[in-house]
């Protein structure tokens, strides 16, 4: 549960470098982009959910690519479950 709550302080949206938000079956969906760690964040009602870290030799180009990406196309990852999901993409 502590590692939860350091993400949740490391993630918070206002830190972000980007920020894309849009509304989806009245959801109020939000993605944060942090370049620090080469990560895109989705929350849904300004509560952190997903987190989603990119490898290194990924450029942030390329990251902020697929963020803008997944703006346009309204693609995101929701997961109900407590505490924050964390995925690494290999």
């Amino acid at each position: 549960m502590k590692k939860d709550e350091n993400l949740k302080n490391e993630f918070k949206l206002a830190s972000a470098d980007k920020l894309g938000k849009f509304e989806n079956n009245s959801k109020k969906i939000k993605l944060g982009y942090f370049a620090k760690y080469n990560a895109i964040a989705t929350y849904q009602d300004d509560k952190l959910n997903n987190i989603t870290f990119y490898m290194p030799n990924w450029k942030a180009e390329k990251v902020h690519e697929l963020f803008k990406a997944r703006i346009e196309n309204k693609n995101f990852n929701l997961y109900h479950c407590k505490g924050v999901r964390v995925v690494k993409i290999y």
